[in-house]
Parts: C-alpha cells; sequence; structure tokens
C-alpha cells in the first residue's frame, strides 16, 4: 500500500563490515622458544670456544718453550763439544749389493787429536767415498771423545714450531669429536622428543581420536 513505509531494517547498515585483522608480528628482540637442548649447545659452543683459545695460548706456550731449551741445550753443547779433524786409517768399508751413495756417511777407523794434543783412536763418521788418509772434520768432548753433531739453530726453530702446531691439530682434533659427540647426543634427545610428542598429537591430528570417541 502507498503511504506504508518499510520499516524493516537494513542489515548492511546495521552491521559493519568486518576488517581484516593485520598478521600479528613479533615483537623486536622476542626470541622464539627454543629447547634444553638448544640451551646445552650454546653453552657447549661457549665452552669450546674457551678451550680452543686455551689450546692456541698452550701451543705458543709449548713452541716457545721447546725452542727455548733446545737452544740452551746448542749453548751447552757448545761449551763441551768441539770440532776436530781425524785421519781416516782404513778404507770405508765397501757393500756390493746396496752400496750407499757418496755423501752417505759410514763408520771408518781414524785418529786425531784432542784440544790438549792427546792423540786419540777410533770409529768416526766418514763418506761412503773417501780412502785412507782422508781427513774429515769429527766433533769430540772434553775427552776427546766422538759426539754426535749439535743441534743448529735453525733446527731448534723448527722443533718449536713442529711442536706448537701438533699442539694444535692435536687439540683440534679433541674439541672436533667433543663437538661431533655432543651434537649426536642432543640429536638423539630431540629425536625422541619429537617422537613422543608426535606420539601424542598425531591421533587428534588425523582424526582417528575423534573417530574412537565417536563410536559406542
Amino acid at each position: 500500500m502507498r503511504g506504508v513505509r518499510d520499516e524493516t531494517p537494513d542489515v548492511t547498515q546495521a552491521v559493519p563490515p568486518r576488517r581484516e585483522q593485520p598478521p600479528r608480528r613479533r615483537p623486536p628482540g622476542a626470541r622464539l622458544p627454543r629447547r634444553g637442548t638448544d640451551r646445552v649447545e650454546e653453552f657447549a659452543a661457549l665452552v669450546v670456544v674457551l678451550l680452543a683459545m686455551a689450546a692456541v695460548a698452550a701451543a705458543v706456550v709449548l713452541g716457545t718453550s721447546t725452542h727455548t731449551a733446545l737452544v740452551d741445550r746448542i749453548r751447552a753443547d757448545a761449551a763441551h763439544r768441539s770440532v776436530v779433524t781425524a785421519v781416516l786409517t782404513e778404507d770405508p768399508p765397501r757393500v756390493s749389493a746396496d752400496r750407499p751413495p757418496a755423501s752417505a756417511r759410514v763408520p771408518v777407523p781414524a785418529r786425531w787429536a784432542d784440544a790438549d794434543g792427546r792423540e786419540h783412536t777410533g770409529v768416526v763418521p766418514a763418506p761412503g767415498h773417501a780412502r785412507v788418509g782422508t781427513a774429515v772434520d769429527v766433533w769430540v768432548d772434553r775427552n776427546g771423545e766422538p759426539v754426535g753433531r749439535p743441534v743448529s739453530g735453525g733446527e731448534a726453530l723448527l722443533v718449536g714450531w713442529v711442536a706448537g702446531i701438533l699442539t694444535l691439530i692435536c687439540a683440534a682434533a679433541f674439541l672436533r669429536v667433543l663437538w661431533l659427540a655432543l651434537l649426536r647426543g642432543t640429536r638423539s634427545v630431540n629425536d625422541r622428543a619429537w617422537a613422543q610428542e608426535w606420539a601424542r598429537v598425531e591421533p587428534w591430528w588425523s582424526g582417528r581420536r575423534g573417530h574412537d570417541a565417536d563410536r559406542p
């Protein structure tokens, strides 16, 4: 009828449109939840770093002390050893099958005089190509007895470096094995935790628990 006003409320005007909520963002500085094994790994990593620093310091100390000890030994040898000239009294032994090279030294009888002029006889190292009457240099002690050649300064430095490097290699290998063993342990703990959590959640997630509950 004309004159009758339609008083049906406009639903579109009564209910305001729903606005989409922006995705929630993680506050700045907020950290993701961590497992207990994560904290263990962080602590272990700090310990490994500290041990690595200690290993470097130990390698430096060991290498330096080794070099210093060898230098002291060189000084002591220089005070108690000297070089004399020995004369071979026989030819070097001949070897047919496996003859040593000319640069190799073989024991040969010889005679020499010490610093006090006393004459000595004995076996000294001489080149394999030497002949009777050949003069060779021999290191002797205070008593005029043959001794080995003293360590040189270059050899002392090399031994010091080798000692330090070997210390670093051994420490690195130990820390690597320790770290891998720790990671293996934490991974095993995480796998067991995941298995237990999945066993608890999987029936609900797959719907089997709801179906079982609906059954009479």
